[in-house]
């Protein structure tokens, strides 16, 4: 049994999504190992279009699972040991990262879940969402064109900014001891360098 809680702007949007049904039934003898079954749910987020809402089961033996389900349809997809998951604002992916530094990636046009390994960060870009930029734990960026899966190595970076109105972003990439900042083209790959120089560190893209 899980108890509901939202806030207050998402539960006036969905109160439709849970019905709660009181039975009632004979005593039973306490069993200390049902407790596991009991759960708060966290109603987090909703898609733009309020097709899909995201979900988190979160369970007293310290086990949680995020579920996302289209309220039309009744559509779900199970993503364990995830709590905090982004629609894109196209409302045709949805990520969540998970404990083990792995993304999982649901596509709800084709209706599958991809998942990506070694992922310490990841954004959707600015415009629409049809972009997913990737840093690993290493500081490894890439970004992959969602619509094709086709993806782009960029190099080391500790410091990456999204514009959030065009399919560029900024990055302080870190090569042989040198930084460059440089602007990076999502549509047409190419890239225009800003500054660069061996004495450089920077440390915040806005």
């Amino acid at each position: 049994m899980c108890f509901f809680r939202s806030n207050s702007a998402l539960a006036t949007s969905f109160f439709f999504f849970i019905l709660v049904i009181t039975t009632y039934a004979q005593p039973t003898p306490y069993d200390p190992l049902e407790e596991n079954n009991w759960c708060y749910t966290y109603l987090i987020s909703a898609s733009k279009n309020g097709e899909w809402v995201h979900y988190l089961d979160s369970y007293l033996d310290g086990t949680k699972t995020t579920t996302v389900k289209n309220i039309r349809t009744g559509k779900t997809f199970e993503l364990s040991n995830g709590s905090w998951g982004k629609f894109s604002s196209n409302n045709k992916w949805f990520k969540i990262r998970t404990d083990e530094n792995r993304l999982m990636v649901v596509d709800f046009i084709k209706m599958k879940i991809d998942t990506i390994s070694k992922v310490k960060y990841s954004y959707f870009d600015g415009t629409g969402g049809n972009y997913l930029i990737t840093q690993s734990p290493q500081d490894s960026i890439r970004y992959i064109e969602l619509d094709t899966k086709k993806g782009h190595s960029i190099g080391k970076s500790k410091n990456i900014a999204i514009n959030p109105s065009k399919n560029v972003m900024a990055v302080a990439l870190i090569s042989n001891k040198e930084e460059s900042l440089q602007i990076v083209d999502l549509k047409t790959s190419k890239r225009l360098k800003i500054m660069s120089g061996k004495n450089m560190s920077f440390q915040r893209l806005t």
